[in-house]
């Protein structure tokens, strides 16, 4: 998968599969704030590799994957199972996000598709409204 992106320095509108790997390579290795970013996103993808069952859909959004130079974090958005354990460990670890992972995650249940649909559509535009496409981390 390549990670083009538009004039406007964005992914075109929609979801684009990418590994771990296709990510680094984008948007996690052209400056030490990027290399700096893509740790905490690569911990973060690690801990949600343990409990790839209980996740519907994982999206990487934010600066992190527009052209800017230095971006300040990035943004994800979670989709859990409905029986998505939220006491559990892991998912407090989630809730200190920007402080363990230097990030920012938004967590739905898969049930909710209004809620789902919501946040898509909301991280798929810019504070402009212009479309921007969102990355689907393949887990």
């Amino acid at each position: 998968m390549t990670l083009r992106l538009n004039k406007d320095g964005y992914l075109p509108k929609g979801i684009h599969k990418a590994t771990l790997n296709e990510i680094k390579q984008r948007f996690g290795s052209s400056s030490s704030k990027r290399k700096e970013l893509f740790k905490g996103f690569q911990s973060l993808v690690q801990l949600l590799r343990k409990h790839k069952g209980d996740i519907k859909e994982f999206l990487l959004n934010g600066s992190f994957v527009t052209n800017k130079e230095l971006p300040k974090d990035f943004d994800c958005i979670l989709i859990v199972k409905k029986d998505f354990d939220f006491n559990s460990p892991e998912a407090k670890q989630l809730r200190r996000s920007k402080e363990l992972f230097n990030g920012h995650i938004l967590t739905a249940i898969e049930k909710d598709t209004i809620e789902c649909r919501r946040l898509v559509d909301f991280f798929g535009h810019d504070r402009d409204r212009k479309p921007k496409g969102l990355v689907g981390v393949i887990l």
